[in-house]
């Protein structure tokens, strides 16, 4: 069986995922919400269902950060969502994400996309592909991390 981890950004009107192969990059893409913040949550959760049913990963990636109470509640029922499914959830700090990318560590968030850009061409760069260039990273700093630790 092929083993497959998924990362996720999350905001309150879009959700991205990147989907892995060791640190192979199979799968992105990115929901954008214009309803209620209760039609999100439920838009959102459908779409990361049918992702991790086409994908079965055994790991997910999220990222540690402070948000405002509908961007909590959206990553809290993601959350859940993925402990009903018993998949594994790691979180990561955006320091640490940064600290991962260069020397010299990088500032920004545009620098830390313009690093994934490089690695992985075939993600188009727009502002409507930053959420996936984000969850990119994240998912290419949790397989290596994981790689590394083995």
């Amino acid at each position: 069986m092929t083993s497959h981890s998924i990362s996720f950004k999350i905001c309150v009107k879009e959700v991205s995922y990147a989907v892995f192969r060791g640190q192979r990059l199979i799968f992105w893409e990115t929901h954008s919400y214009l309803s209620t913040p209760e039609e999100n949550v439920k838009n959102a959760i459908g779409d990361i269902v049918r992702c991790l049913a086409r994908f079965e990963p055994t790991a997910a990636a999220l990222q540690l950060f402070e948000g405002d109470d509908e961007d909590l509640q959206l990553r809290g029922e993601v959350k859940e969502t993925l402990r009903s499914l018993a998949i594994p959830i790691f979180e990561i700090s955006e320091q640490e994400l940064f600290d991962s990318f260069g020397l010299p560590t990088l500032k920004t968030r545009q620098g830390l996309r313009q690093a994934v850009l490089s690695i992985f061409p075939q993600l188009e760069t727009s502002r409507f592909m930053n959420s996936c260039l984000d969850a990119a990273a994240l998912g290419l700093h949790f397989e290596t991390s994981r790689i590394l630790s083995a």
